[in-house]
């Protein structure tokens, strides 16, 4: 089985649809989108909270993938369950819950 992100796989994210500094491939994710709502962040000119669910480890991995071919100035992973992408439009922080398949995204897009 391929490692490539089915398009059909990725979900836009319908809250970020009228944010322009966040570009298009930024607004999907993986598996069932639960909420997504807007945060304060002074280091960024809009931060948002992103929670998907449905997230296999399987769909994880096709997710950082994906986010990894979209050349990232930063793609690392911080422990088994966080990772952290940074571009110049922004940053994602990605926390996975495998016990509940749930995968949280921390989005912040610079001013």
């Amino acid at each position: 089985e391929s490692n490539e992100v089915n398009p059909e796989e990725l979900n836009m994210v319908p809250e970020l649809n009228s944010v322009p500094n966040i570009p298009s491939f930024a607004k999907t994710g993986i598996g069932k989108e639960v909420y997504c709502y807007k945060i304060e962040n002074p280091n960024y000119a809009c931060s948002f909270n992103i929670e998907f669910q449905c997230v296999t480890k399987e769909l994880l991995k096709k997710y950082l993938e994906f986010l990894d071919s979209n050349d990232p100035e930063t793609g690392e992973k911080v422990s088994d369950s966080e990772y952290f992408y940074e571009w110049d439009w922004g940053s994602m922080s990605i926390y996975y819950h495998k016990n509940d398949e749930a995968m949280s995204i921390v989005m912040g897009a610079e001013r």
